[in-house]
């Protein structure tokens, strides 16, 4: 396929999804089918992931694209914890001249329901794309490594040509000089997807004294949308319940428990946070399976779920690592 009908094919995707009329007729039925499946995935954040999605799409008219005549087929392992975890992947094979296999959760359905309904308008990708429970026959793989088992799974994969993201605790360092609708960006980059998402916020790093109040009080009312979603709910009751016992102390917004620990990655409905001294300061950027952000670095909160398409997981560049295959 030539590079300018790739790209517009994209863009032609763009538009429809950028269409509330197309989303609903086309894909409400989708909608409401993946939330009955699957309760993290709510009609709301299956919008909001439509929405990203249609951005990320609009970001591909500046990416190089390849046609290659005999075209690989790449394997992307998706985390699930999103509704369209995998498509900026499905983009990246298309754009690379590849063809994408995906693995799917007999749970997950509205990405293969999203893929045939944008496959109607554009019948010149038929066959591009394909879905399948099972993985075989396939040349190189993306895949995110699951917290519990990633190390069976990665020994795996390996033998051949790959990107094995592991997972990453993103944290974000406070210096107490953030303003109101700073702290109310960072209060969605907690509670999107129910705090879930590869790319939430997870953990924080406040200097000793920190006020939490204003904070807890701004995400208790950002938050709200999910504050009767029930499965969410029974998580964050656990969460309390094991703290009264073991009588931890921790901050409640309402809906997200704040403890203070040393450790990353906490269970649902949880942030962690630790102190620093002013003199011993948490340096921002990926280190080991952590990445720090700061408003001091010139991150802007409020787009960590939301990334732009170039803005790779883990920092490994998927373009370039199907370029030289």
């Amino acid at each position: 396929m030539a590079e300018h009908a790739l790209h517009d094919s994209f863009l032609r995707w763009a538009d429809v999804l950028r269409s509330p009329d197309w989303v609903q007729k086309t894909l409400g039925p989708a909608i409401e089918r993946q939330h009955q499946l699957h309760s993290w995935f709510t009609p709301e954040f299956c919008l909001l992931s439509l929405g990203h999605l249609a951005d990320s799409l609009l970001d591909t008219r500046n990416a190089e694209s390849f046609s290659k005549e005999n075209a690989q087929t790449i394997a992307v392992l998706p985390h699930g914890r999103t509704p369209l975890s995998g498509f900026r992947d499905i983009l990246y094979v298309l754009l690379g001249g590849h063809n994408a296999l995906v693995r799917t959760e007999p749970h997950v359905t509205l990405l293969p329901d999203l893929v045939a309904a944008l496959m109607e308008l554009t019948p010149s990708l038929q066959g591009r794309i394909t879905f399948r429970n099972e993985l075989s026959a396939f040349n190189a793989v993306i895949a995110d490594l699951p917290e519990q088992g990633g190390e069976a799974l990665a020994r795996h994969l390996s033998r051949f040509p790959h990107v094995l993201r592991t997972p990453v605790c993103h944290a974000v360092l406070l210096t107490g000089d953030e303003s109101e609708d700073e702290l109310r960006a960072l209060s969605r980059d907690i509670y999107l997807y129910f705090g879930r998402a590869p790319r939430s916020v997870r953990k924080l790093y406040v200097h000793e004294g920190y006020d939490f109040a204003p904070f807890l009080h701004i995400l208790h009312e950002e938050s709200q949308s999910i504050a009767g979603h029930n499965h969410f709910l029974n998580h964050l009751d656990y969460q309390k319940s094991i703290r009264l016992m073991s009588k931890q102390f921790y901050m409640d917004s309402g809906t997200f428990l704040f403890v203070e620990s040393p450790e990353n990655n906490p269970p649902t409905a949880v942030v962690y946070h630790e102190y620093y001294h002013p003199d011993e300061k948490p340096v921002t950027g990926y280190h080991n399976n952590m990445y720090i952000t700061s408003h001091e670095d010139g991150t802007p909160f409020g787009q960590a779920c939301t990334p732009t398409l170039f803005d790779y997981d883990n920092n490994i560049d998927i373009l370039q690592f199907l370029g030289n295959l």
